[in-house]
C-alpha cells in the first residue's frame, strides 16, 4: 500500500462530464446566482459614529438603523441616487462615491428622532471615508480555471456587498448577529409559545458567497 501525504488545502476533483445513468431531475437550491452588470463599480467604506449631541451613547441596532435612515431622508440632496448600506453598528458602504465626499473625507449630519416619551432627541452622525475599492478586484479573483493559481478573495469587498444585500432586511426585520433576520409582523407565520413567557419566531439566514461556478461568480445563500 502506498501512502500519499494530504495536501494543505485538499480539493475534490472537478466534474468533467455529466453521467450517463439515471434521469434528469429538477433540483431546488437555496443558492441564487448574482449577476454583475457593471464590474467597474467603485465601492466606498465609511466609519460611522453616532452621538447624542457630543456624548457617546450605547444604542440598540434597530435604533442606530432608524437614525441612519432618518439621516438619509433628511439630507436627501446628499444621498440621492447613491446606493448606501449600514451594518447597524459602525460601518457603511456605498456604490460609487457620494459627491460630497469627493473633496471631504469626513462629514457630520444632525438628525432629530421623536422618542416614545414625546420628546425629540438630536443625534450627530459622522461619516468618515475609511477605504475605497473597486468591484473589479473581486470579479478578477473569482475567475479561476483548473491549473491556474488561485487568487485570494478580497474579504473586505465581500463584506461590503454582503452588508448591501442585507440592508433592506435590516430595516424591515429584527437583525441578530450579522446574517440572521427575524420578521416580527407574522410574515413567516405567527410566533409560537416556547414556555417561560417566551415566544419563538421563524426567521432566515442570508449570506453572500464567492463560488467557482460558471468560471467564478457570487451566490446568495438563504436558509429558513
Amino acid at each position: 500500500m502506498v501512502w500519499h501525504e494530504m495536501p494543505k488545502e485538499p480539493r475534490p476533483p472537478l466534474l468533467k462530464d455529466r453521467g450517463t445513468l439515471g434521469r434528469p431531475i429538477k433540483l431546488q437550491s437555496n443558492y441564487f446566482p448574482i449577476t454583475v452588470k457593471n464590474p467597474s463599480i467603485k465601492l466606498v467604506h465609511y466609519d460611522v459614529t453616532i452621538k447624542e449631541g457630543d456624548r457617546e451613547v450605547q444604542l440598540p441596532k434597530k435604533k442606530k438603523m432608524l437614525i441612519f435612515e432618518t439621516m438619509r431622508t433628511t439630507y436627501y440632496r446628499v444621498f440621492k441616487n447613491v446606493g448606501i448600506a449600514f451594518d447597524s453598528e459602525k460601518n457603511a458602504y456605498s456604490i460609487n462615491p457620494i459627491r460630497q465626499f469627493e473633496t471631504d473625507i469626513s462629514t457630520k449630519f444632525e438628525v432629530e428622532i421623536p422618542e416614545e416619551s414625546g420628546r425629540v432627541t438630536k443625534y450627530n452622525v459622522r461619516l468618515v471615508v475609511a477605504k475605497r475599492a473597486n468591484l473589479q478586484e473581486l470579479m478578477q479573483a473569482l475567475k479561476y480555471k483548473p491549473g491556474e493559481k488561485r487568487k485570494e478573495i478580497p474579504q473586505s469587498i465581500s463584506q461590503m456587498l454582503e452588508v448591501m444585500f442585507g440592508h433592506n432586511s435590516s430595516i424591515k426585520f429584527v437583525k441578530v448577529g450579522r446574517n440572521n433576520f427575524f420578521p416580527m409582523g407574522g410574515e413567516f407565520g405567527r410566533p409560537f409559545d416556547i414556555g417561560g413567557g417566551k415566544e419563538g419566531v421563524t426567521g432566515f439566514f442570508s449570506s453572500l458567497r464567492p463560488a467557482a461556478w460558471k468560471d467564478g461568480s457570487l451566490l446568495l445563500n438563504i436558509d429558513g
